[in-house]
C-alpha cells in the first residue's frame, strides 16, 4: 500500500507526536530571583568505594548553604566526575549510584528529581576492563527550613562485587534567593 506524503500529513503526525510525549512528562519546576553564591570544590585524586551497598559521603570539604529565617533559597547543584563501575567478580554486573543530598542535623533532602536509583555507571557483563568514562548529573532544591545545610554527594553500589571509581571530580553549588 502506498500512502502520499504531503506537509499536512507531516505537520499532523509531528503535532501528534509532541502530544503524547508532553502527556508522559514529568517535569520539576523551581525558579529564583538572584544569585547570591557559587562554591566549588574538586579533586584529581581516585576515590574507590567498593562494598557499600548503602549511602555513603563522598569525602570532600563541605559546601555549606544558610537558610534565613522566614525565608528560603534555591540550591542547584552539579557534579561532573570521570567514574568506572567494574565488578571484581565474574559475571557480577550491577550499577552505580549516585545522588546529592542536603544535609542537616535533622537529616537528608536528596535534592530533585529525588530517588536512589539514579545510575552514574553500569558494569558492563562481559567486558573484562571496562573504561572509565565522563559523567555528570544535576540536581536542585527550594530549601525552606532554616538553618545551615552540607550539600554532599552519596554514593552506593548494587552489589558487594562491585567497585565505584571516581576521579577528576567537581560540584558547583549555586544558591539562589
Amino acid at each position: 500500500m502506498y500512502v502520499r506524503v504531503t506537509p499536512a500529513r507531516i505537520a499532523a503526525t509531528l503535532l501528534v507526536g509532541g502530544a503524547l510525549l508532553a502527556a508522559n512528562a514529568v517535569a520539576s519546576m523551581s525558579s529564583g530571583s538572584t544569585q547570591v553564591t557559587i562554591q566549588n570544590r574538586g579533586d584529581a585524586v581516585s576515590s574507590t568505594t567498593s562494598s557499600m551497598l548503602t549511602w555513603k559521603d563522598l569525602p570532600m570539604p563541605a559546601l555549606t548553604v544558610s537558610v534565613p529565617t522566614n525565608g528560603s533559597v534555591l540550591v542547584n547543584a552539579r557534579f561532573t566526575a570521570e567514574a568506572r563501575c567494574r565488578a571484581t567478580l565474574a559475571p557480577s554486573q550491577g550499577p552505580c549510584y549516585l545522588r546529592i543530598v542536603a544535609q542537616k542535623s535533622t537529616g537528608n533532602t536528596v535534592l530533585d528529581p529525588a530517588g536512589d536509583t539514579f545510575r552514574f555507571g553500569v558494569d558492563m557483563p562481559g567486558v573484562g576492563n571496562d573504561r572509565p568514562e565522563d559523567r555528570a548529573v544535576e540536581r536542585s532544591i527550594r530549601l525552606t527550613d532554616p538553618g545551615m545545610y552540607k550539600i554532599i554527594v552519596q554514593r552506593k553500589v548494587a552489589s558487594s562485587s562491585i567497585v565505584f571509581d571516581l576521579r577528576y571530580w567537581h560540584l558547583a553549588v549555586t544558591k539562589t534567593a
